[in-house]
């Protein structure tokens, strides 16, 4: 099956992308990726879902992904994205920072379709050993991401970090909680407001401060 999804996004907006298996959810898994305080600039990483992989590769801003099924060798999925994020920055360099989100897909959607064909043929799922030793990738579960608001633990390569350094997607229920607690905690010193005022004669709270 080879190469199932490519995307292009600057920043959380998606600039162009391309799905040859719409009944799959790449689309969605990706947006979750992209969404969450994954890898830094510069860096490459790894995600699974089920028998599914999601590789990725961000350089100023942009991020290049692509969805492979498992029997796709990380070497091919990672060659696709070098020439895409190539083939992406010769072609829209001076627009990609203040592009719309799609600005490109009508145009680029077609190259991305045409090189995830091109790569998927060149695919060897057993590459050399000595290939693998330039990246430090490990691979970690997604589902439970897709199922609840559970943090995800994720594992980047980047060169000159130390291998296993870790960096977890932000829970979307620990930021409602503290939007609820600083809510609660503004609402508690207006109502205190309230009750000075009301006992100190004014809102500039005059007989108290004499």
């Amino acid at each position: 099956m080879g190469i199932l999804y490519a995307m292009v996004a600057r920043a959380t907006w998606v600039l162009a992308e391309f799905n040859a298996a719409p009944t799959r959810n790449g689309a969605a898994v990706a947006r979750k990726i992209l969404y969450g305080d994954g890898p830094k600039n510069n860096t490459m990483a790894s995600y699974t879902q089920g028998r599914f992989f999601f590789h990725l590769k961000r350089t100023d801003d942009v991020t290049v992904l692509c969805m492979v099924d498992e029997n796709s060798g990380r070497e091919m999925s990672f060659a696709f994205l070098d020439d895409i994020q190539q083939r992406f920055f010769n072609k829209y360099d001076s627009e990609i920072h203040l592009a719309p989100a799609y600005a490109m897909n009508e145009e680029f959607s077609r190259v991305l379709n045409l090189q995830m064909e091109h790569h998927s043929k060149q695919n060897n799922p057993n590459p050399e050993p000595e290939i693998h030793q330039e990246r430090f990738i490990i691979m970690e579960n997604i589902e439970k991401v897709m199922d609840k608001d559970e943090s995800l633990p994720l594992l980047v390569h980047e060169r000159g970090w130390l291998p296993g350094e870790i960096i977890r997607l932000r829970r979307p229920s620990e930021w409602r909680n503290f939007k609820l607690a600083a809510a609660l905690l503004f609402g508690f010193l207006i109502a205190i407001y309230i009750v000075l005022a009301f006992f100190c004669h004014g809102p500039l709270l005059e007989s108290c401060l004499k």
